[in-house]
């Protein structure tokens, strides 16, 4: 009879924790959408601001700049209020930055909406990587933080689908408009539905390690904390720098006969990424052994890495290989399984939030780096660029997943410091 109990008592906690971090992870649906919404937008802010392709990128990359800035003092807003509060004020300050980026009239309106933007959303994953923490058992945590990952790159995709029929209706000043107004909607849903949550039991995996100090500074010195950020931002460079930027040219040259089949196949990427976060996530939480997936993972990339980037597949087989490369970049998401299970509560949001900034530095550190390269290259191979040029510059992203490789196997070798 008790335990009959005490497990409907558990149903109701149960779901409200669903609702909870559904709807807190629709931020990140949210946030991602915003990320991404320039690209489609290129006449039209062109246009609207008097600017060129350049200013477009600033106002573009305005976003990304801050939002990496602004990691470690989200984590500590993440760490120290009420989860439910910050994301309101998070979906309200959006709204407001979508709304003045509407109406900018100029380049530096633009640029400082766009930052603001960045500033806004900075401590959104995080925020709803804890809450999942505190509802859930630890040994959930991998399966449904893969989850909130595939909302917010369901995000991305929803964009250029999204955007371009609103501003069908009205241009991009419009759409922007109806995008701040759906960011007071979410703000409101958030107040009624999201909760911060209790602090479970943690049910930690037997590979897991003790919890650390609650000393953040002391954290910083931790060799394994900095061994799993290493290995988010090589595991992450396959996303964020070739499918992200460099993936499309190089298919658009490798396959000139069919432009559009491979741009598609570098998308799939994405959606393999979107599937492969919570199907890794769930066989962890099944079976437990996170680091031996970290490795199983990096060493599943780095080959699909190798065929796409130096094989000789068709398109077709290049559309599979895409998939099952993004599949496999899934396992990035262990990051913040292993960093939520090796610190406490106190400094959780710091922990997972610098973790979060190593892995998006893809974009503006490795991203120009392959520019670099490309453009080194091209003064003996002229332009437009060849297929080899490209295969000699992404040895750069093959290093970062060799870096990758080497945090994952030295995470097993050496449990502590």
């Amino acid at each position: 009879m008790g335990d009959n109990t005490s497990i409907r008592a558990s149903v109701r906690p149960s779901v409200r924790a669903a609702v909870a971090c559904f709807i807190a992870s629709l931020f990140c649906t949210y946030q991602f959408m915003l990320q991404g919404s320039t690209s489609v937008m290129l006449p039209g802010l062109m246009q609207g601001l008097d600017i060129d392709l350049s200013g477009v990128g600033w106002v573009s990359s305005a976003f990304l700049y801050v939002y990496l800035m602004f990691q470690v003092p989200g984590g500590v807003v993440a760490d120290r209020f009420d989860g439910r509060w910050v994301l309101c004020l998070c979906c309200l300050l959006l709204a407001i930055a979508c709304y003045w980026f509407a109406h900018a009239r100029n380049f530096t309106e633009a640029t400082m909406a766009r930052a603001m933007m960045g500033i806004a959303t900075s401590p959104g994953i995080v925020v709803c990587m804890s809450l999942v923490a505190r509802w859930f058992p630890l040994r959930w945590f991998p399966v449904l933080s893969g989850m909130v990952e595939s909302m917010a790159v369901l995000g991305g995709g929803l964009g250029p689908l999204v955007l371009p029929v609103l501003m069908a209706a009205g241009g991009w000043r419009h759409a922007m408009e109806v995008v701040a107004a759906s960011g007071v909607v979410l703000a409101v849903l958030v107040g009624l539905l999201v909760r911060n949550g209790p602090e479970v039991e943690s049910g930690r995996d037997p590979d897991s390690e003790p919890y650390e100090t609650c000393n953040w500074s002391l954290l910083l010195k931790n060799r394994r904390f900095w061994c799993y950020c290493l290995y988010g931002f090589g595991c992450f460079v396959m996303v964020n720098s070739f499918a992200g930027l460099w993936g499309i040219p190089f298919m658009t040259d490798r396959y000139p006969e069919n432009p559009r089949l491979a741009q598609t196949s570098v998308s799939l990427i994405f959606i393999g990424l979107a599937i492969g976060a919570p199907l890794i996530g769930g066989l962890v939480t099944l079976f437990g052994h996170c680091r031996r997936f970290m490795l199983a993972s990096v060493v599943a990339q780095i080959v699909f890495a190798l065929l796409i980037i130096y094989g000789n597949s068709s398109i077709q087989g290049m559309c599979l290989l895409c998939f099952l490369a993004g599949l496999s970049c899934g396992g990035y998401l262990l990051v913040f399984a292993m960093i939520s299970d090796m610190v406490s509560s106190e400094i959780r949001g710091v922990a997972m939030a610098v973790a979060n900034g190593f892995m998006l530095l893809g974009a503006p550190v490795v991203q120009p780096l392959i520019g670099k390269c490309l453009e080194w290259l091209s003064e003996d191979n002229g332009y437009p660029l060849s297929v080899a040029c490209y295969r000699q510059a992404f040895v750069v992203i093959l290093v970062c997943q060799m870096l990758a490789l080497g945090c994952a196997v030295a995470s097993m070798c050496c449990k502590s410091d």
